[in-house]
């Protein structure tokens, strides 16, 4: 008994984890998407790495220590009676350099780094834009296709339900085998039209997955759906909103700045640069015995050992750009020059895309809220008029094809209708996409 409770207690406890994982809000979907996909993923690492530059920059300020030794033999030759011999020499080496002035080229590089880690930030964030554009047209698209499959499921149960209301008449010789025909006809018509939504409804689920980053083993479960809210929307707020956050102008102000400090780096190339140095060295040189040279009477001579110590030095060094430097440093300014005046053009056009698109957003959110109303209006006729034709069947009125016709005809309505709400949820998407909002 213990183990058949235990049993049914783990099954409840995995079938409320499977209803909260599965069961996915847009929010939801939308927090996965940006923790899971892979182009979120790159910018976020593109983006430390960026970060990891400004500590490179900033090195520049520190003295630079280099060490270093010397072992080996080297030639030696003597100017008295003896002939060559070969000494060993090594030394140790500690060398420091500290720079005092630079024109301002340390700082300039610090800051370019700065804004350079801000630009991969802000292609990140463009990133993110578009990525919730997708899994939210995707989202929607899911439910869409959810209720495309309801509508067709019903209009077959419609199709079921006239069939064997036509077979009935037959049998009664109140309908004749030709009707018969065309009902099941009708019904064949519609299974082919569910089974195509499913699969529509399949490869949608199949997107969504793909966008969001999904491994789970199984689909996911949406239940929300589709809904007309509508939205009220203040135009003077949305330009100075988008004018604060979208990302393609902060895209645009970092790179600027960007360009501004490498023009300054570059025109430090302009000035010599100072740096103070210092340097201690130990040696010692040591002499092997030489053979006489040959005729000369005797055997060999003892070489003096060369002098062991250490010595130490420490100056100031000015580096001054002459001729290739200056050359150099110029083209450099005058590049950084041409890029920081191209970035501030392309700023004022930035800024004219997103007003003309945030006037093409609204109209198309004032087109779709039109065109819900139509549709809305259009489902309630196509229903009144199934029922009209129904009843005048039965009174022998209408034709079996007349009834079908009539479902066929609600079935499109409600599916413009649901379509209708798509497309406004995408068109007020389409609007957070201008002004840059991610949520």
């Amino acid at each position: 008994m213990k183990k058949i409770i235990k049993y049914l207690f783990v099954v409840l406890l995995i079938h409320s984890i499977t209803i909260r994982v599965f069961g996915l809000t847009l929010d939801e979907c939308i927090k996965l998407t940006l923790e899971n996909n892979y182009k979120i993923q790159a910018r976020s690492y593109e983006v430390d790495a960026k970060k990891k530059v400004i500590d490179v920059e900033r090195s520049e300020y520190f003295p630079e220590v280099r060490a270093g030794t010397d072992y080996g033999a080297i030639p030696f030759k003597s100017q008295g009676l003896f002939g060559s011999s070969r000494t060993k020499r090594h030394n140790i080496r500690l060398r420091t350099e500290q720079p005092l002035w630079r024109a301002g080229y340390i700082k300039a590089k610090v800051k370019k780094a700065y804004w350079e880690s801000n630009i991969a930030k802000a292609e990140k964030d463009i990133e993110e834009v578009d990525v919730v554009y997708d899994v939210t047209k995707a989202y929607y698209n899911v439910i869409l296709q959810k209720e495309i499959v309801a509508v067709h499921q019903e209009s077959v149960e419609n199709a079921v339900g006239h069939v064997d209301s036509v077979r009935e008449k037959v049998k009664e010789d109140m309908a004749v085998e030709v009707d018969l025909l065309v009902a099941n006809t009708s019904l064949s018509s519609e299974k082919a039209e569910l089974f195509t939504a499913r699969n529509d409804y399949n490869i949608a689920m199949q997107e969504l997955n793909l966008i969001m980053g999904n491994e789970l083993e199984k689909p996911l479960d949406i239940e929300e759906q589709l809904v007309f809210k509508p939205v009220e929307i203040d135009h003077p707020s949305l330009v100075h909103q988008a004018f604060g956050e979208n990302p393609h102008l902060e895209k645009n102000y970092a790179q600027s700045q960007a360009a501004e400090q490498a023009r300054k780096a570059a025109k430090s190339g302009f000035f010599p640069h100072v740096k103070l140095f210092t340097q201690w060295e130990w040696g010692e040189t040591q002499g092997k015995p030489a053979n006489r040279r040959h005729g000369d009477a005797g055997g060999e001579a003892d070489l003096p050992l060369l002098p062991t110590g250490y010595n130490y030095a420490f100056g100031v060094g000015i580096s001054v750009p002459i001729l290739k430097d200056y050359i150099e440093a110029k083209a450099r300014y005058r590049e950084a020059k041409a890029i920081k005046n191209k970035l501030v053009m392309a700023k004022s056009h930035i800024e004219n895309s997103i007003r003309l698109n945030i006037n093409k957003a609204r109209s198309k959110i004032s087109e779709s809220e039109m065109n819900y109303e139509v549709a809305k209006s259009n489902v309630d006729v196509f229903t009144k008029r199934l029922e009209n034709i129904k009843k005048g069947y039965e009174e022998g009125v209408f034709t079996s094809l007349d009834v079908s016709d009539a479902h066929k005809d609600l079935s499109n309505a409600k599916i413009k209708l649901l379509k209708s709400i798509y497309k406004y949820n995408m068109a007020y998407t389409n609007l957070k996409k201008v002004v840059g909002k991610t949520h």
